[in-house]
């Protein structure tokens, strides 16, 4: 017999959104979704992507009023990040927290529209995106809120860095798997 204590229940909510983002409910419901708690908004939106559920950037906007964080990795083989997914991006008014990680596609010239977002972003992380080079760094500057800035792996080199001296809030800057140069 099963120990009640040990018995894992779901939640309510957790249900709720399991439901939802097995069906194309959320799509239908874009009054709703727009005005979801931050929390529940992060939620859904993490769910579909696990579940390979969001297939076009556009379907992004109906999270612009809510989503606080927004994690995409290149571990959703169904998402190409690139120009059309950084531009809907962008346009997530509260977004504090944006991890786009393992995103060798992802270049310079794509990162323009992240402008938009100097006033809400606090954390970045580009980690494993080696498509990046120091061109980047023009458009990293102008996010000055930004407190925790990941670039490792990315093809950006240390002195290159200079250019991020503007981030006054930054307080870490992650570098793991760039190439360090030396004065020496």
């Amino acid at each position: 017999m099963t120990n009640p204590d040990e018995l894992f229940v779901p939640s309510l909510e957790q249900l709720s959104l399991e439901v939802v983002a097995a069906n194309d409910y959320w799509i239908v419901q874009k009054r709703h979704i727009q005005y979801l708690p931050g929390q529940l908004a992060n939620a859904l939106l993490s769910l579909l992507l696990t579940k390979g559920r969001l297939q076009s950037p556009v379907h992004l906007d109906l999270f612009r009023h809510s989503l606080t964080e927004l994690h995409i990795s290149g571990r959703h083989m169904h998402i190409q990040l690139g120009q059309e997914w950084v531009a809907y991006i962008a346009d997530l008014r509260h977004l504090q927290h944006l991890s786009l990680i393992e995103a060798p596609r992802l270049k310079d010239r794509h990162l323009s529209s992240l402008t938009k977002l100097a006033g809400s972003l606090v954390s970045l992380d580009l980690s494993g995106c080696s498509g990046l080079t120091r061109n980047c760094l023009d458009v990293l500057q102008q996010l000055t809120g930004v407190q925790t800035l990941r670039l490792s792996g990315t093809s950006i080199r240390s002195p290159a860095l200079d250019t991020i001296s503007s981030l006054t809030a930054l307080t870490q800057l992650h570098l793991g798997g760039c190439e360090i140069l030396n004065d020496d």
